[in-house]
């Protein structure tokens, strides 16, 4: 499995002290974890998308409820980072699966 390059949205948050530092580590791993999940097809926006990681998420029951909470929060700014192409230009191999779905 290729590894995304989200350097860019780790600066993103980093720079506009978005999430706590120690904390900044967490949000790019959901964020690489919703990139790299298997959604259906008919999750074709990116709120459904969303909806559907966060459902699978819940689901396992390694996951707690402040990491829910902590993987919703990050895949939202992510999703609204791309979309708003708000220094985030290139993502490496997630780019065209951005593209693909909408968000720029």
């Amino acid at each position: 499995m290729e590894l995304i390059d989200l350097q860019p949205f780790e600066s993103f948050i980093r720079e506009r002290s978005l999430a706590p530092e120690r904390n900044i580590p967490y949000y790019v791993s959901w964020v690489r974890r919703f990139l790299q999940a298997t959604l259906p097809s008919a999750a074709v926006t990116s709120e459904d998308r969303l909806r559907t990681f966060m459902d699978q998420l819940g689901r396992d029951s390694r996951v707690l409820d402040w990491q829910l909470q902590q993987a919703a929060r990050a895949v939202d700014l992510f999703i609204r980072a791309s979309s708003e192409n708000n220094g985030i230009t290139s993502l490496g191999s997630a780019d065209s699966e951005i593209r693909n779905i909408g968000w720029r």
